[in-house]
């Protein structure tokens, strides 16, 4: 029953027990932020820590919220836009703002053709008062072996900064 779900939920959310655990969501039209987020994943549980890659296109707002409000830090991976952010991703940002969903561990990255929407996109989620990682991920058209090493990089590091966390 979905609304004893969304209930549940919601009691997990009060007690905020954030989980150690990486949500990833991404959007991609030709794959780029896919495989860059399937890389940062793997990089994420290369450092021992659970994680959860959502495309938000084929997600509904609660279940990501849900998700990311259960998780000590979420990377988020915007395809292009004409330079911005898409409105699918915008809508989401206004969600978690107004559900109270921030200052989080995050991390940015984006896969783009054209004008890179990592501008927006760093603007966007310092209103949320996200705790950036790293400065974000920027790839041009396809990510190559190079790049997709560097997704699995940030990965660990983000999987480390979870893990000093733990210990505090």
């Amino acid at each position: 029953n979905m609304s004893s779900k969304i209930i549940e939920n919601y009691q997990k959310w009060i007690k905020s027990s954030s989980k150690d655990m990486v949500t990833v969501i991404y959007s991609s039209i030709w794959r780029g932020n896919e495989k860059m987020a399937y890389a940062i994943a793997d990089g994420v549980s290369s450092a021992g820590i659970e994680v959860n890659v959502i495309n938000y296109d084929e997600q509904e707002l609660g279940k990501i919220a849900a998700e990311v409000f259960l998780s000590k830090a979420v990377v988020i991976g915007c395809p292009s836009f004409k330079g911005g952010i898409p409105p699918e991703l915008s809508k989401i940002f206004s969600y978690f703002k107004s559900i109270g969903l921030n200052n989080k561990l995050a991390a940015l990255f984006t896969c783009y053709e054209g004008k890179s929407p990592a501008k927006s996109l760093t603007e966007y989620a310092s209103l949320l008062s996200f705790n950036l990682i790293d400065s974000p991920l920027e790839v041009m058209y396809a990510p190559n072996k190079t790049e997709l090493e560097k997704c699995f990089e940030l990965g660990v590091k983000i999987g480390k900064e979870v893990n000093i966390q733990k210990v505090n």
